[in-house]
């Protein structure tokens, strides 16, 4: 403190000693002797400290004006040395965080009711600031903010105020908020919920590309803040402002289209195939006047990949015509064998292919079956199949 030269030995030493004041600061009271040091106590507050010091700078105030405006310029070097000192630990920790702790944000305004915002949005488990992933939520599915894990008493009306942990999840810093969905109860991201006022949306246009280089594709699902009908929330946790109006011309509100998004959006992420074409085969029968049924047939049929023919969709039953027939991976002969069937099985068929294949024994569709093995079959070996 300024006054540390009035102060006891002891303590005017160690202040001293930290602000690297010369040792005639140190006296229990001024001394006649010492040349920096007057018989005016008030006096000898400012002579005293005659040098203020932050890393690599040093002011000697003995060169400062003297009386008023030397007592002004100490103050305003210690009112910048005391601001200094205040923002250094800030810098510090945002370049050298503790993982050991677990920060949390200002309380921020939820909604009490809402839905996940993403397509498999993760769930976690986070006690003592660990996390352990326990499922995932499908995109639109209805949560509740768990006023009881939030550690929250009053009974919510629209609105919670919660300070949200953060914790680290695969090398990325997320701020977690705690809900309950239809089947799972645990942590999600901050930018995985959205309150149940908010528009869903679809691009049903081009694409969109955004102004960090983010880009959103046509049937990608889009989340708008219900209060600010322009700015977009999701699907990548940051809030953009739609300025232009080429862009939400691009994007359909329309309910059909947006429950046909949500089926194009689980089969984009699931892993077995079989069970994605069931999700697109299913997005076109439940929404046939979809702004995006071009889209799902699109995908319905293989492209890209030369020698591959066109799907149709078929549900239906046959029986093995002999015994041994094989169960091909691919609609193709030359694809490898993974099983065989005996004469008179039974088989369920999801689809087949549109064309005849030609073959010395005669022209044929081919069969996926799902059942009882997965896989090709030659129309030649069902009974009824053409």
């Amino acid at each position: 403190p300024p006054a540390c030269s009035l102060r006891t030995s002891k303590a005017a030493a160690f202040c001293n000693a930290k602000r690297n004041v010369p040792a005639c600061g140190g006296h229990d009271k001024p001394q006649p002797q010492c040349a920096n040091c007057l018989a005016s106590p008030r006096e000898a507050r400012t002579r005293h400290l005659p040098i203020i010091t932050a890393p690599g700078y040093s002011i000697p105030m003995k060169h400062a004006v003297p009386g008023k405006g030397r007592r002004i310029l100490f103050r305003l070097g210690f009112a910048v040395l005391l601001a200094a000192a205040l923002a250094a630990p800030g810098c510090k920790r945002d370049a050298e965080r503790d993982d050991s702790a677990t920060p949390v944000m200002a309380a921020v305004r939820f909604s009490s009711h809402g839905f996940a915002a993403i397509q498999y949005a993760p769930v976690y488990e986070f006690t003592g600031g660990e996390v352990e992933w326990i499922g995932v939520l499908d995109f639109g599915e209805a949560l509740a903010f768990d006023m009881e894990t939030a550690g929250l008493t009053s009974t919510p009306e629209k609105y919670v105020y919660f300070e949200p942990p953060e914790t680290a999840i695969d090398e990325k810093w997320v701020y977690l908020i705690p809900v309950m969905g239809k089947e799972l109860r645990g942590w999600i991201s901050r930018s995985a919920y959205a309150p149940e006022d908010a528009r869903t949306g679809t691009v049903i246009g081009s694409e969109i590309v955004l102004e960090d280089g983010e880009s959103l594709r046509p049937g990608d699902l889009v989340v708008f803040d219900p209060r600010e009908t322009a700015t977009l929330i999701a699907p990548f946790g940051n809030r953009y402002y739609f300025d232009q109006a080429d862009n939400l011309s691009k994007i359909s509100f329309n309910t059909e289209d947006v429950e046909a998004a949500k089926l194009l959006a689980k089969a984009s992420v699931t892993r077995n195939s079989e069970r994605a074409r069931e999700l697109l085969r299913e997005a076109a029968e439940q929404y046939p006047g979809s702004a995006l049924r071009p889209l799902i047939e699109e995908r319905l049929r293989p492209t890209g990949q030369a020698g591959l023919p066109q799907i149709e969709s078929l549900a239906a039953m046959f029986s093995v015509a002999a015994d041994d027939t094989a169960v091909h991976e691919a609609p193709d002969f030359s694809s490898a064998v993974s099983g065989r069937l005996e004469q008179f099985a039974e088989v369920i068929t999801l689809e087949r292919t549109a064309a005849l294949a030609e073959t010395e024994a005669g022209s044929a569709r081919w069969y996926h079956i799902s059942a009882p093995m997965n896989g090709w079959v030659f129309g030649l070996g069902l009974e009824g199949a053409d």
